[in-house]
Order: structure tokens, then C-alpha cells, then sequence
């Protein structure tokens, strides 16, 4: 029998979770879609994916969960996606956040890379795109890659995986700055750009992020993980799954990410 209920939307920060009673939780999490340039008709974000899990606790144990976001202004970072070494990235939107749950407090889920064994579960962010085509939607195991059709774009970035994150494209003459890795989605930079903005599309975040495009083209959306909890289960961004909002399903999460904690009496 259900006890109790708590959902939590992108508040840009860690928030901790007290277990009110001792029992099984399900622990439900979406990540959040990719950005994009709403000057780019034609370019199309991934959505966000969906984890599920159960798991049991003491009373008053605690958790804590990182809600991830989306953003469609330039050079502005998601939370739960935002590269070190850089505060904007103007030119290209940024992939979406990952939403994640763990044991400890360290903040965005890219400071557990030496802590693997404290993430519970983890709901990968979709890719963002430039000009024309179709980023890669977050979630599953493997986070979709992106997609585009245009000759003179750069290389697509691939989805993140278990263990590894996706490859950032690059075309001549741009720079990878860097692939998808641990809790962040790759991005590239153009030294000389002319015309528009240096940085290209950001993979989605995740367990691990997806690859981005140097220049223009469609970024890989991040991977899900759900080792940490009991009957775990992902799906990715481009599938149906349960509204957050408690209405009929879903295909994908087109917005910021949310997570869904409801508890039940032993």
C-alpha cells in the first residue's frame, strides 16, 4: 500500500530527501530535454529519458537528487550538465541535464566519477541540435545518437554509454573540446568562427554524456543507469513512458527533468 508521495522539479540545486518511514521506495526519474536556438527552425532537441527503481530504507535515511534542466538560450549551461572550465557557451545550446539520485552529497552528478558506488539511479538528457536535424534522445542504456541529413555540417556526436561517453564530431578546422564523459556531455569550438557564435551542439548529460558537434549538427543524448537500485528499468527519450505530471504517457520528457519519490508501508 502506497504511503506517500513527493515530486521534485529543476531547482538549480542538490536536495535532500529524508525516508519519513522505514520500507520500499520507487524511485522515478526523467531527464531533461536538450536546448536548442529557437532561431533554428529545423533543429529539432532530443527529449529527455525515463529511469525507475525500487529500493528500501531506514526511517530518516537520506538522499539526495539533482533535477536536470533545459535551456534554450544561448550560451546559457543546464544544470547537471555544465562543463568545467567554461561559464557560457554562446552559439550553441546545451544539452539537457541528467537527473540523478544518490547517497552522498557532492553536488552535480560529475563530482561521483570517483564515487560510482553512491549514484542510485541515474535519467539521461536528451542532445540539443544547430541549424537542421534531430538531436539524440537521453535515456537507455546507450543515449540515441543525433541525427542530421545536411553535407556541411560537422559529424553527429554519438550517445553516451555504460562505460564510456559519446564522441564529439568535428569537421576540419574546429576543435573537440571535449567527448562525452562522466556526468557531461561533450561539446566542440570553432577558433575562427564568422557569422555565428563559437560553440556547436552539446551532448545530453547522463551516467555517461553523449558526444556534441564542433561547428552545426545534431548532438548524442546521455545514458541512464539504474544499477544502484532493485528492478531497475530505462527507457530512451524516443519512448513512452509515464507523465511525471500524472497525465496520460508520454514520449519522451520535452522538458526540464523532474523526479518522482513515493514510498510503501512494509
Amino acid at each position: 500500500m502506497i504511503a506517500g508521495y513527493f515530486q521534485l522539479i529543476c531547482t538549480q540545486s542538490v536536495e535532500e530527501f529524508k525516508t519519513p518511514v522505514a520500507g520500499e521506495y520507487k524511485l522515478e526519474c526523467w531527464g531533461a530535454r536538450g536546448g536548442r536556438r529557437l532561431k533554428d527552425k529545423d533543429a529539432y532537441p532530443g527529449n529527455g529519458g525515463y529511469s525507475i527503481g525500487t529500493k528500501k530504507f531506514g526511517i530518516n535515511n537520506s538522499i539526495y537528487i539533482c533535477v536536470g534542466q533545459t535551456r534554450n538560450t544561448e550560451g546559457d549551461l543546464s544544470y547537471n550538465n555544465r562543463p568545467d572550465g567554461i561559464t557560457s557557451c554562446p552559439g550553441g545550446p546545451t544539452g539537457g541535464g541528467a537527473t540523478s539520485v544518490t547517497t552522498t552529497n557532492r553536488g552535480e552528478l560529475k563530482y561521483f566519477s570517483d564515487y560510482q558506488s553512491e549514484v542510485l539511479i541515474v535519467a539521461g538528457g536528451g542532445g540539443s541540435c544547430v541549424w537542421a536535424g534531430q538531436g539524440g534522445a537521453g535515456g537507455g542504456s546507450i543515449g540515441q545518437d543525433g541525427k542530421t541529413n545536411r553535407s556541411d555540417v560537422s559529424p553527429n556526436g554519438t550517445g553516451g554509454k555504460q562505460q564510456t561517453g559519446g564522441i564529439t564530431g568535428a569537421r576540419s578546422g574546429y576543435i573537440v573540446s571535449s567527448h562525452g564523459k562522466f556526468g557531461v556531455g561533450g561539446f566542440g569550438y570553432s577558433p575562427n568562427y564568422v557569422g555565428h557564435g563559437p560553440y556547436g551542439s552539446q551532448g545530453g548529460g547522463g551516467w555517461y554524456g553523449g558526444g556534441g558537434s564542433a561547428y552545426a549538427g545534431a548532438a548524442g543524448g546521455g545514458s541512464s543507469y539504474t544499477d544502484g537500485v532493485d528492478n531497475g528499468e530505462t527507457k530512451k527519450g524516443n519512448e513512452k513512458m509515464p507523465d511525471p505530471l500524472g497525465g496520460d504517457d508520454i514520449t519522451g520528457n520535452s522538458g526540464n527533468g523532474y523526479c518522482v519519490i513515493s514510498w510503501f508501508l512494509e
